[in-house]
């Protein structure tokens, strides 16, 4: 008997989300891990640790994904080798004779990779894939210099799952069980194994954090969206004093708008497109205290308060359309396209700027002030 445990208690914090249950190419990532294990042919049983409340979610995905093998779903504990070791004790009436822990956020996880550990058992004690470290790794100090720096040669980074024969499992998650390890062959290690290092993959990764999403290739199964924004203002009369600011670039020797703050239409615009993501409305409600109670008219103060709240999303594109016969705005366009970069985060690349007289149909159009559409592209975290 061979049983396979599925570490699914993290709470996804540096992802931002629940990322056990979030979907990659349409499926989420734990149904994904468990599918691993299900295919493979030296796997007999699983069992996932998980916290409470994601447990009816865990047996709802089996049933879905046809993961015939789970046998047991358990509470995880308050760190990971706590929560290992309640699947460990689930297992242990299986009566294995290996026993295989794998971290939950590992979708990628191959079949020959599985395989491999389970062979690695058959001539150790223990098992662990591996991959080599391909940066150069300093040890810092207390004070945060460099105090060594470490023959990278011998350096390995572990990945799961990681494998133990039966009677290392029971000192590991037994006499030798330290709560604080950070991998499971550690207590191996402490129970006196041998650990068999066998050939891990660099697709592995264990995701962690949204950066980690952007290697996966094709389709990542989230959910995108997009954000109208709006916004207009007519020119002041001729003589008013004052700065034309659009997308926070000062256009000199020009009429400024008619608003109370400084009149940058597009950030305006770019603002109203985020609320359009989020959900939540700025201007109009926060810019207008900010405008007119603390006397902050820098647009691009309103447009940082939207981006506040994009907690839950990843800005992906920003593409607009400015109506105007005045100022001409093609030699300013690559400024703004800097500014808006320097605001969002986005690459320049992503951030489209385009100008039209509209054919003169409309009072922006004739010189009368000037409209901005803009359309925000994000992609939901969670």
């Amino acid at each position: 008997m061979v049983v396979a445990i599925i570490a699914a208690g993290g709470s996804g914090t540096r992802m931002g989300c629940d990322k056990q249950l979030m979907t990659l190419a349409g499926k989420p990532v734990v149904a994904m891990s468990m599918q691993a294990f299900q295919d493979n042919l030296g796997i007999d049983a699983i069992v996932v640790t998980t916290a409470v409340d994601r447990k009816e979610h865990i047996i709802s995905l089996a049933h879905q994904y046809n993961i015939t093998k789970l046998v047991k779903v358990v509470p995880g504990g308050a760190t990971r080798q706590e929560s290992v070791r309640n699947g460990y004790l689930a297992a242990a009436e299986l009566q294995p004779t290996k026993v295989l822990v794998h971290d939950g956020a590992r979708p990628f996880v191959s079949q020959e990779l599985i395989s491999n550990v389970l062979e690695g058992l058959d001539r150790a004690g223990a098992a662990v894939p591996c991959v080599a470290v391909k940066d150069t790794i300093k040890i810092m100090g207390p004070e945060g210099y460099v105090v060594g720096t470490p023959d990278r040669s011998t350096l390995m980074a572990a990945q799961t799952p990681q494998g133990m024969r039966a009677e290392v499992a029971a000192l590991a998650y037994g006499t030798c069980f330290d709560a604080a390890a950070t991998d499971d062959v550690t207590l191996a290690e402490r129970a006196g194994a041998q650990v068999l290092i066998t050939p891990g993959e660099y697709s592995n990764i264990k995701l962690t954090t949204p950066e980690d999403l952007r290697i996966f290739p094709g389709d990542d199964g989230r959910i995108y969206c997009c954000g109208f924004g709006q916004d207009s203002h007519r020119f002041a009369s001729e003589g008013t004093q004052g700065e034309l600011v659009l997308c926070g670039v000062t256009i000199p020797d020009h009429t400024p708008m008619e608003a109370n703050s400084d009149g940058d239409v597009i950030l305006h615009a770019v603002t109203n497109a985020i609320s359009g993501i989020t959900g939540v409305n700025i201007l109009g409600a926060k810019a207008d205290k900010l405008c007119l109670e603390q006397g902050i008219k820098d647009s691009s103060v309103y447009l940082k308060a939207a981006l506040e709240h994009m907690d839950k999303a990843e800005l992906v594109s920003i593409s607009m359309s400015v109506e105007c016969l005045r100022p001409k705005l093609s030699p300013y366009i690559t400024d703004m396209k800097q500014r808006l970069s320097e605001l969002t985060g986005l690459p320049t690349e992503r951030i489209g700027i385009t100008a039209t007289t509209g054919e003169g149909l409309t009072d922006c159009g004739r010189g009368l002030g000037i409209e901005v559409l803009v359309v925000a592209t994000a992609r939901l975290l969670c």
